[in-house]
């Protein structure tokens, strides 16, 4: 026999003993305890492995300054998410307001091109990053946060319009 190979007789236990043990009580509280430890460790984030093929949403958080470039080469629609009295006061140009608070805030989103990229925002970056799962969910391709939201974007001196 070759070395570190045991041979019944010689330190191994008999079939009958091995399989007796898998159904022993302890046997089965171990593989127990041991998957409600898997499962409690995935449920804490162990197992949020993310995949990041196509299918998988492409979320990109930005400053004022790097959206304002985005929006001046025209590789984004800016999608301005605030109630249409915040819109109509001020906006950056050419953006297009769903309100977030909308009961029909999804079902719009859901009308828009999920292959287009978007440049969402709303007044501080609370309510778009609120709203970052929802494009998740409908299958958004990619969506730009612009962080700081439009008082962000006038801090830095962007222009708005009414």
């Amino acid at each position: 026999m070759p070395f570190g190979v045991p041979t019944p007789g010689r330190g191994c236990p008999p079939l009958a003993a091995v399989r007796r043990d898998l159904s022993a009580p302890g046997f089965m509280l171990r593989r127990l305890f041991t998957a409600v430890c898997v499962g409690i460790a995935c449920l804490a984030g162990g197992c949020a492995a993310r995949k990041t093929d196509a299918s998988t949403p492409a979320i990109q958080h930005v400053k004022a300054d790097a959206a304002a470039r985005l929006i001046a080469t025209q590789q984004v629609t800016v999608l301005d998410i605030r109630t249409p009295k915040e819109f109509a006061a001020k906006h950056i140009a050419g953006a297009i307001n769903i309100d977030f608070s909308a009961r029909d805030f999804a079902a719009r989103l859901d009308q828009l091109d999920r292959h287009q990229t978007y440049l969402l925002h709303c007044a501080s970056g609370n309510r778009s990053r609120r709203a970052l799962p929802t494009f998740e969910q409908l299958g958004f391709k990619r969506v730009v946060h612009l962080d700081g939201g439009i008082l962000g974007w006038e801090a830095q001196g962007h222009p708005v319009t009414n």
